[in-house]
This record gives C-alpha cells, sequence and structure tokens, in this order.
C-alpha cells in the first residue's frame, strides 16, 4: 500500500543525533510479541512431509519465521507455484487450532499494555495472515492497546512487509494519529526494509528469530523487554 504524498510530508524529514520523542509503534508479531517459532515450523514441517517433501532442515526453522508464507515456501523450501495455495490452506487449517499455545515474550505484554497507559497509540504490522494476527493478539487480552492489527491477505502469497507497514500507517493517519515520528519494532531484516519503504527507523529486538547481520540498519537493537520499553520512553536516535 503506498501512503499519500500528503502523509509522507508528516514525517521527519531530517536525520539527527537528537532523541526524538515517538509518536507511535509498530510492532511486528512473531518473533517481537510471539514467541511463535515453535508452532510454526512444527506445523510447517508436519505440512510438508505430509505431502512428500523433505522437513525443515535445521539451519531453515530460524528463517521461516517472518517472512510471509508464500515467499518462504518459493524461495526457501522450494515448492511449485501453482502447489503454494493448497500448502498455505493446509497450513493454516493445522495452525489454527494451535494458537492458543503460542505464548508471548516474557514481558512483551507488560509494555504494551505500559505505552497504551501511557497514551502511545500502537499498532501491529505482520506478514502473518491478518484475521490470524488479530485472534493471536485477542488471546493476550491487549486487543484495546492497539489502534489496528495489520497482516498478509487471505492468501498468504501477496503480502509484503511495506504492504503491511503501509496498512498500519493508514489505518493510524484514519485515527488521526500523528504519524511523524513514528518507529517500527521487529526481529528480521524484512521490518526493517518493510519500515525503510515508509522511512520509519526500526528498533530490533534480539530475542526473536533474526540475526546481528540482519540488523545492521536498525537505529537500535535492545536485548529485553524492559530496555525497549525505555528505548521508545527516551525517543529515537536518527542516523544522521
Amino acid at each position: 500500500m503506498v501512503i499519500p504524498d500528503t502523509c509522507l510530508r508528516k514525517r521527519m524529514p531530517v536525520l539527527s543525533h537528537t532523541p526524538v520523542p515517538v509518536t507511535a509503534v509498530l510492532f511486528d508479531l512473531d518473533g517481537t510479541i510471539s514467541d511463535s517459532g515453535a508452532v510454526i515450523t512444527s506445523t510447517l514441517d508436519e505440512v510438508l512431509t505430509s505431502r512428500g517433501w523433505p522437513g525443515l532442515a535445521a539451519n531453515q526453522t530460524r528463517q521461516v519465521v517472518g517472512p510471509p508464507l508464500g515467499v518462504t515456501l518459493r524461495d526457501l523450501v522450494g515448492v511449485p507455484e501453482p502447489e503454494i495455495p493448497e500448502v498455505v490452506t493446509q497450513y493454516r487449517s493445522l495452525l489454527r487450532s494451535r494458537l492458543a499455545s503460542t505464548p508471548p515474550y516474557d514481558g512483551m505484554l507488560d509494555v504494551i499494555r505500559d505505552l497504551h497507559r501511557e497514551g502511545m497509540p500502537l499498532a501491529v504490522a505482520t506478514s502473518k495472515v491478518e484475521w490470524m494476527a488479530q485472534e493471536v493478539i485477542a488471546s493476550y487480552g491487549v486487543s484495546d492497546c492497539f489502534v489496528a492489527v495489520c497482516g498478509s491477505p487471505q492468501d498468504e502469497t501477496t503480502g509484503s512487509k511495506d504492504a503491511v507497514v503501509g496498512a498500519a500507517l493508514s489505518a493510524l493517519i484514519q485515527a488521526e494519529v500523528d504519524i511523524s515520528a513514528a518507529v517500527m519494532v521487529g526481529d528480521r531484516h524484512h521490518d526493517i526494509t518493510g519500515a525503510a519503504a515508509h522511512d520509519l527507523p526500526t528498533i530490533a529486538v534480539s530475542w526473536g528469530y533474526g540475526e546481528p547481520a540482519e540488523w545492521g540498519d536498525a537505529v537500535a537493537v535492545v536485548d529485553d523487554p524492559e530496555e525497549l520499553l525505555q528505548q521508545l520512553q527516551a525517543g529515537v536516535r536518527r542516523r544522521p
């Protein structure tokens, strides 16, 4: 989704070492709020092996969490393009019954509630299919903390991170939220590049499924939720 030029002009045009007060926060879900790696990889592995493909290799399990599922199936697993929709449907059917067993990271719900109490507008921008992301957030009891929970479209094959970030920004704008100093929080390079497409800085979290090599363009890397909260409360130092 492309944000109108009039909205883009509301954002900070100048980068500075001076901390800028954050006006809104966009959160990734898997690997940032939700410790979903084990559920996602075991479910996908089960689907692949049931269809005669090899299961996920050990070095692939961290890589499948974050990108749109269609991209993962095509580029990482090697599923032929015509078969991807069937695999997505089967995976989604199995995963839905397992959402309740997807735990949040310790401390992240406290961060969300604290920011909400302080009046910070929040949104979710995830590559997970949107209705499933909304169910996860609802299961955590924090739906009321978010202006919007935005995710990939129903087929999970055509979404991109910059598109869901755009959708989240549009929802914030419609709610009359100041996005001039909005910031993304995520664990993978997809979060950083997706946010950068809309001129948003990203704070990378180290507890998810990303690797240090992915965080070179993040404005900060935090190692625990308490540090994340402090960073957001102090403002973001944008790179010159």
